[in-house]
């Protein structure tokens, strides 16, 4: 740790604060997530933040969609978005921190690059939450579908940036 570069402990920080933020976005106004739940999500985020390159990363990144999938949520809303927002985060910045060696900051261009893959994949759940929150349709069907269709378009994404680089 301490032979981190001052950009490397950057790239660690987005990596803890995107897991905690989709951590806080998932509890409902008045009904944060309990202690013991926050507390577990808060260890596996500073796992993930120390060893990025680790299977820890995939634990708490699947942490948190667990704890999305059993939430009870009746309607749609932006938290939905932060979520997503603090999941992309943290697993860009977690793939730029393992890229680099612990004492080097990866550079601009290469920074740069993923930063515009990590908002491209954001399009699809962008659209998703749109469309779920304009036709108003709620439950879980509506949000396993959801998750089905980002996942397809992320794919392709990914299949099309393959492709160009």
């Amino acid at each position: 740790m301490r032979s981190w570069s001052t950009g490397q402990w950057l790239l660690r920080l987005v990596v803890f604060a995107g897991i905690v933020l989709a951590l806080v976005a998932l509890g409902r106004p008045g009904h944060a997530l309990p202690g013991s739940l926050l507390g577990v999500g808060l260890l596996l985020a500073a796992l993930f933040a120390a060893l990025p390159e680790s299977p820890a990363g995939l634990v708490a990144l699947c942490y948190v969609l667990a704890l999305a999938a059993v939430r009870e949520r009746h309607h749609v809303d932006a938290s939905a978005l932060a979520v997503a927002v603090g999941l992309v985060a943290s697993h860009v910045a977690a793939g730029l921190a393992a890229y680099a060696p612990s004492r080097a900051t990866p550079d601009r261009p290469t920074m740069l690059l993923w930063a515009r893959r990590g908002a491209l994949v954001l399009v699809p759940a962008v659209v998703a939450w749109g469309v779920v929150a304009t036709v108003g349709v709620s439950g879980r069907p509506v949000w396993i579908l959801g998750a089905a269709l980002v996942l397809a378009a992320t794919v392709a994404v990914t299949a099309i940036v393959q492709e160009r680089a």
